[in-house]
Formats: structure tokens, C-alpha cells, sequence
């Protein structure tokens, strides 16, 4: 009787053993271009609760085991991903305003009415620069004339949402022989997309505002032809 109850269990849990077995799939992905460390988290993100990404940094790959339509999934964004490093034309536009004028900030630096601000207001200064600049690189535009310039410290490009990392973003200031740090942050932008920063620079510095257009450039392949 034991026995046959013993059979009579493993034949009913067999098919769900089956099922589950055959609801999950493992695939190893070496990287050719870019460092597993960079793109796994991104790939964290589209795992179900039961999926499983293993990193091996030494071979430069990861094994991923989810449900297959997952898997798929993975495969197209790595292979998005995986790619070598893009460049960016960065362009940007500083706007100087007069610490005289109207401000966007109040006494106590809490921000009031931006909008009306930068609609009505009227900078004293205007400057403009570009510069190219790779994934993982850094680059620096500088607005001449003025003792302005911004460094920029590029990150990785995620072009299923078409944004990028800036690992950093530096305003600063040429005074006598050194750089004065005005501004710094870190910030993800959209591609192809211009963000406006307004900020109340430290004293002596006025306020100021900066747009950031980051585009990424298409690759250019040159075919020569022999006669």
C-alpha cells in the first residue's frame, strides 16, 4: 500500500517538476566591448523574481536564468548594449544673470517662481560651447571668451531609454591662477533632449543657468574604392 501511495505521488508531481523545468532557461553571454561590472545591474532590472544573473569578471561574461521570454529579452539588450563606446557632441549654453536683478532665489536660497523667471528674465551674459566626448571619457568646453568652463565626466549610455550618465558636471570659474569650483553634480540626461540647470552659485558668483544637449554621433565608415 506504502509503495503504490509512494508511485501514486511521484507520478502526480512529475508533471509540475517537468514544468518548471522546462519554464526556465540558462544562457552564458561573453562581452566583447564593454565590462560585465557595467551591464549586469541593468539586466537585474528585467529579471522576474525567480531569475538569476551570475557575474564572472575574469572571462568577462554572465550567465542569466529566468523564463525564456526573459531571455530573449536579455539577449536583444546585450546585444544593444554590447557595443563599443559611442561618442556624444555635448553642447551647452551659459546664461550669466546680474546679481542686482531679479533672482530666482529668495534671501534664504529657497526657489520661487522659476518659470516666470526664465521666461521674463534677461541674462547679462551669454555663452556657448561645444565639445565631443566618448562613454567613460572626460572633456571640457570652454565658453570664450568668458573665465568660464565646464568640465564633463561621461558614463555609460543605456539606449533602450535613450539616456546617458554623467558621472559628473563641473562649472568653473579661472580666478588669478586657479579654477574656482562654482557648480558640481551628477546627473542622467535624455539623448537628443536639451535640460536647463538653474543655479544660485556661491558668493561672489551671480546666479546662472545651463542647457546641456547631449547627441550622440553616428558612426562614419569610410569604404575605399581601387580603380
Amino acid at each position: 500500500m506504502k509503495n503504490r501511495l509512494a508511485i501514486l505521488f511521484l507520478f502526480l508531481l512529475l508533471p509540475s517538476l517537468f514544468s518548471i523545468s522546462k519554464g526556465i532557461e540558462r544562457i552564458r553571454i561573453i562581452l566583447q566591448n564593454r565590462a560585465v561590472s557595467s551591464i549586469a545591474p541593468r539586466i537585474m532590472e528585467e529579471l522576474t523574481p525567480s531569475g538569476q544573473v551570475s557575474v564572472d569578471v575574469s572571462r568577462n561574461a554572465l550567465t542569466v536564468t529566468d523564463e525564456p521570454s526573459v531571455i530573449d529579452k536579455v539577449q536583444k539588450m546585450v546585444a544593444e548594449l554590447d557595443v563599443p563606446a559611442r561618442k556624444f557632441a555635448i553642447s551647452s549654453t551659459l546664461l550669466v544673470y546680474s546679481a542686482n536683478r531679479q533672482s530666482i532665489f529668495k534671501k534664504d536660497d529657497k526657489l520661487i517662481d522659476i518659470t516666470d523667471f526664465l521666461n521674463e528674465s534677461e541674462a547679462s551674459e551669454k555663452y556657448e560651447g561645444i565639445v565631443d566626448i566618448k562613454e567613460g571619457e572626460k572633456g571640457e568646453i570652454k565658453f570664450k571668451p568668458s573665465p568660464y568652463s565646464l568640465a564633463i565626466d561621461l558614463g555609460g549610455f543605456d539606449p533602450l531609454e535613450r539616456k546617458i550618465q554623467f558621472e559628473s558636471i563641473s562649472l568653473r570659474k579661472k580666478v588669478k591662477n586657479s579654477n574656482e569650483v562654482i557648480f558640481s553634480a551628477k546627473a542622467i540626461l535624455k539623448e537628443g533632449v536639451e535640460t536647463t540647470i538653474a543655479v544660485h552659485a556661491k558668493s561672489p558668483n551671480p546666479p546662472f543657468r545651463l542647457n546641456l544637449n547631449p547627441t550622440i554621433l553616428p558612426e562614419i565608415k569610410i569604404e575605399k574604392e581601387h580603380p
